[in-house]
């Protein structure tokens, strides 16, 4: 059984309980909390539109204490259509939280950027709970700019970000990378040893052909893996560099895109290593089976 379908069967089983008249098992529920994933939220949004307005109240509560934020544009709706008092209460209460959340970040912000010690790792602390996605990339500067206990501190709240945030989790790896200081030499020294092993190297021992081994495969794949991650850190830097790096950039990162597509149209043969399955190219995760070839189980890559 899935996580997806443990969490919607106990779910179901807590609105039958709310139905029956028994208040809290919904909202009070730390396992409904504890067991939630961001891509849950379907299962909670259905029952926004439940007939019984117990059931809407507390689901409204339980995202709230989620701080749920793909529930914003719902839960304003429902506000606005439900005549039920206590569905409406629910829904201000969450747009208070909501409210509230965002008016901290400013100065939880403030303090990561200009103190330390137990100030800083206090706002670290908070911000794992009321971050946005929309505050990943100024998290992500300050995370490049300590280091030690408080680096560690800003990764866990990045961490607590992007796991609350669906679209961004296929992007964790490269999130949670360190972010690199502009050195346009050694930039332009990455650009020209990748050139060769995608241009050169790739192009003539893998271009042609149809299948190849998940050792290969499994290496082709790591190399990628890196170079993806340091065209993404880079990205930030182009403006202190000049047009013939950033030229540079926009070839390595056209024969990253190249070489990836070609590397997901190969057969990966895994005989003679146990059928051992490949590494996503993009992500890095095991790869799964399926009728048609591979498919990264985290972030959808087909290989």
């Amino acid at each position: 059984m899935t996580e997806r379908l443990q969490y919607l069967e106990y779910f179901l089983d807590c609105v039958d309980f709310v139905c029956a008249g028994k208040k809290g098992y919904i909202f009070e529920n730390r396992k409904l909390v504890e067991m939630y994933q961001p891509s849950f939220y379907g299962i909670l949004q259905k029952h926004l539109k439940n007939s019984d307005p117990r059931v809407r109240a507390e689901t409204v509560q339980l995202l709230t204490s989620l701080k749920e934020r793909q529930a914003m544009d719902d839960i304003k709706e429902l506000r606005m259509k439900d005549g039920n008092e206590n569905v409406s209460s629910a829904c201000l209460g969450y747009l208070t939280s909501m409210r509230e959340d965002d008016s901290l970040i400013p100065d939880l912000m403030d303090i990561l950027k200009h103190r330390d010690s137990n100030e800083f790792r206090n706002a670290a602390y908070k911000i794992r709970s009321v971050g946005r996605a929309e505050d990943v990339p100024e998290l992500r500067r300050i995370y490049g700019q300590v280091d030690g206990e408080m680096r560690e501190s800003i990764r866990l709240a990045l961490e607590s970000i992007i796991d609350r945030n669906e679209s961004l989790i296929p992007k964790k790896r490269l999130l949670l990378s360190v972010p690199i200081f502009p050195d346009e030499k050694k930039f332009m020294k990455f650009v020209e040893n990748t050139t060769v092993y995608l241009d050169i190297r790739y192009r003539d021992n893998i271009l042609d052909k149809d299948s190849i081994s998940v050792d290969t495969y499994n290496n082709v794949a790591t190399a990628l893996r890196k170079i993806q991650l340091r065209l993404f850190n880079e990205k930030d830097n182009l403006i202190y560099y000049s047009d013939e790096t950033k030229e540079g950039y926009d070839t390595v990162e056209e024969l990253f895109l190249w070489a990836s597509d070609d590397l997901r149209s190969k057969e990966v043969k895994t005989a003679g290593n146990r059928g051992r399955a490949p590494d996503c190219p993009l992500c890095g995760s095991t790869m799964v089976s399926e009728k048609e070839g591979w498919k990264c189980p985290l972030c959808g890559n087909k290989g």
